[in-house]
């Protein structure tokens, strides 16, 4: 096992999986199927990785999930992430203005999401993509590559080891 990574195993019937898009989905969907010893190839159009500036929430259970995935995915969310205790997470409706003043910032609740006794730990969606990368081996990663159409084959039903 190199860095973490199972050595795929050597038969004639490997499955091979190919992971198309590079964001966080794709990085761990990849990096789980990896930890098992499957072959993978995760394909990526844009020329490198690259992530929108937005913040993502993980809950106790999302967490539970992603270690249970793969334990770097989870030491790559903490190296980044902020804790949070507060045991909700709040929705607000930062887009309809509460009132005609425009000097009025307020915002209206929409919902709260029970985040569980320990709160949940909150990132930068850039910063832990750029950690889940370090774990992928080199070689795995195609760049500038699109996907413009697939087929379906209907096959015998197989089940992973």
């Amino acid at each position: 096992m190199a860095n973490g990574v199972a050595e795929p195993k050597s038969t004639d019937k490997q499955v091979k999986v190919a992971v198309v898009g590079g964001g966080i989905v794709g990085c761990v969907t990849a990096l789980g199927l990896l930890k098992r010893g499957i072959s993978v190839k995760l394909y990526e159009q844009a020329r490198s990785f690259r992530e929108i500036g937005a913040g993502l929430a993980f809950t106790t259970n999302a967490q539970t999930c992603i270690k249970l995935t793969d334990p770097d995915v989870l030491a790559a969310l903490k190296a980044v992430s902020t804790k949070n205790e507060l045991a909700y997470y709040t929705y607000m409706d930062g887009y309809h203005a509460q009132s005609d003043d425009p000097k009025d910032m307020s915002e209206k609740e929409l919902f709260r999401l029970f985040a569980g006794k320990a709160g949940f730990d909150d990132c930068y969606r850039a910063l832990f993509l750029d950690e889940l990368v370090k774990f992928i081996p080199e070689g795995v990663v195609e760049f500038q590559k699109r996907l413009h159409s697939h087929r379906l084959e209907v096959t015998t039903r197989k089940q992973l080891p």
